[in-house]
């Protein structure tokens, strides 16, 4: 018994130590953000402590030039995503999985098979892809213009079915009774009323996986930008990409001509897009583990 409190209380001292060491770049970021640009080159210590609580970099970050717009375009991004990304999860997980077409198993492991080709591989091929898209951008049928280049159908089109969302669907639906969709089919119902009224509130667990991890993923993506457009304005810049541009943007300058970084304008930017992510995992965290661990019963 001794040393099965001694194992848990080493467990709980090694868990404590790892969250400090995740929240202390946050707790910096925020404490940074309440000072002004001189109050914070004056200070040297591991934690900037302000000399009073002021909140005022928050309120002008959220008005500052672009900044609002590339939060519009990364919510607009993140919201067309998951809709499809929803959908077309729920709606061939089911098939795959309920389905009784010929080659079923074949479509899906060559589907899955496309899980091992890694991302960095495609780059190229998909940049020629979306830069010769027919009829866009200019082109000729098949040829000039630049495609999907530097518009807005390179930023929604990439990656609108996850291989990875439909996996854990189809894994969900081969745990789920077959008895549910015989007795729909008995009182009349359709495909549509199987998937979306009796078995879409069964997948809540597993939609709560997909939620967190493709809105982490688009709110995070910093490749696209940085791949498919060339030095995009504000109406195509997701977050991601343009924190990277703000330290050029936030200067204050001295009286002597000085040019000072604005570190706390970027602290308050950083600390304010980092709070969705972690308001997003607060609201579906007693889903994510049991999605994962139901969605891995049965193969």
């Amino acid at each position: 018994m001794h040393k099965s409190a001694l194992i848990r209380g080493t467990a709980h001292v090694i868990l404590f130590a790892g969250g400090l060491m995740m929240l202390y770049p946050l707790l910096y970021a925020l404490f940074g953000a309440m000072m002004d640009p001189f109050e914070y080159l004056r200070s040297s210590s591991l934690i900037p402590i302000p000399s009073h609580l002021n909140f005022y970099k928050f309120a002008e970050m959220l008005t500052y030039k672009d900044f609002p717009y590339w939060i519009r375009n990364t919510l607009f991004r993140i919201t067309w995503y998951l809709v499809f990304m929803v959908v077309t999860s729920v709606v061939l997980g089911y098939f795959f999985a309920k389905g009784t077409f010929v080659g079923r198993k074949v479509c899906f492991y060559f589907i899955l098979s496309t899980m091992m080709i890694p991302s960095i591989t495609a780059m190229i091929p998909s940049y020629v892809m979306y830069a010769r898209w027919p009829w866009t951008g200019g082109n000729d049928v098949f040829f000039g213009g630049h495609g999907l280049l530097n518009s807005w159908g390179v930023l929604l089109l990439p990656g609108l079915v996850s291989v990875m969302s439909l996996f854990l669907t189809k894994q969900m639906y081969d745990t789920l009774p077959g008895e549910y969709e015989e007795s729909a089919r008995m009182d009349g119902a359709s495909t549509y009323r199987i998937i979306f009224q009796i078995y879409a509130p069964m997948l809540k667990p597993v939609l709560a996986v997909i939620l967190i991890t493709d809105f982490n993923g688009i709110w995070n993506d910093f490749m696209t930008n940085l791949i498919y457009t060339d030095n995009p304005g504000r109406n195509l810049t997701t977050i991601s990409y343009g924190m990277t541009k703000l330290p050029k943007l936030l200067s204050n300058i001295k009286l002597q001509e000085n040019f000072v970084s604005d570190y706390p304008g970027i602290f308050a930017a950083a600390f304010m897009i980092v709070l969705p992510t972690i308001a997003v995992y607060l609201l579906v965290q007693r889903h994510i583990v049991q999605g994962l661990a139901m969605s891995g019963l049965k193969g």
